[in-house]
This record gives C-alpha cells, structure tokens and sequence, in this order.
C-alpha cells in the first residue's frame, strides 16, 4: 500500500468526519495558465478518479486504503453539510496567492 502525505491526510480528513475520494492530476502536462492559475487548454486539471464521486466519497478508511493502494491519487474533499469551507491551492500559483491574501489581510491558518 502506498503511504503517501496525500493518502495520509486522506485518512486524516477522515477520521474527523471529512468525506473523501480520490482524483487524478495531470501534473505533467503542458498548457497555458490565466493570472489565477486556472488551465486555459484542458478540460480540468483535477479530475475524480471513482465515478459518483459525490455519493461515494467517504470516511471509511477501508475504502480510502483500497483507493490508494491502486496508485497514489491526488485528494478531493466532499465538504457538503459543514460549517467550514477548504481552500484548494493549485499549484505553484495558487499557493503565491494564498500566501499574498494571508500577508494582505494579516492572517492564515498553519500549513
């Protein structure tokens, strides 16, 4: 089984209750980025790697060690249902403006 940081942070998420699924991500293809980082030439850079990801999200970590001991996926969060909101820092770029907004507004939460 591959015990990656993603797959860890998978089993994280949820054991406090964070449905999860696993994507894939093409980090290895070439294209154009708008100023917010988004791909201007693909169809999605994240893509789910189960169908119905949406009702088959979970936090069974029977089901999330079956996912990923397939190959190492990237992580979706199925965040529906909670008093909170994630932030998905994409990137090199996504992550410049995450760390510009938090310098701007003097606040952010830990790494």
């Amino acid at each position: 089984m591959i015990e990656s940081a993603i797959h860890l942070a998978a089993l994280d998420l949820a054991a406090a209750g964070v449905p999860v699924f696993p994507c894939r991500a093409d980090y290895l293809h070439e294209c154009t980025h708008d100023h917010r980082g988004k791909c201007l030439t693909c169809e999605s850079f994240k893509q789910p790697a189960i169908k119905a990801w949406q009702d088959n999200a979970t936090t069974d970590p029977n089901v999330i060690n079956g996912w990923w001991a397939e190959e190492d996926f990237n992580l979706g969060v199925m965040p529906k249902g909670f008093d909170c909101f994630f932030v998905d820092l994409d990137g090199v770029v996504g992550t410049d403006n995450w760390v510009a907004l938090c310098s701007e507004l003097g606040e952010g939460p830990d790494k």
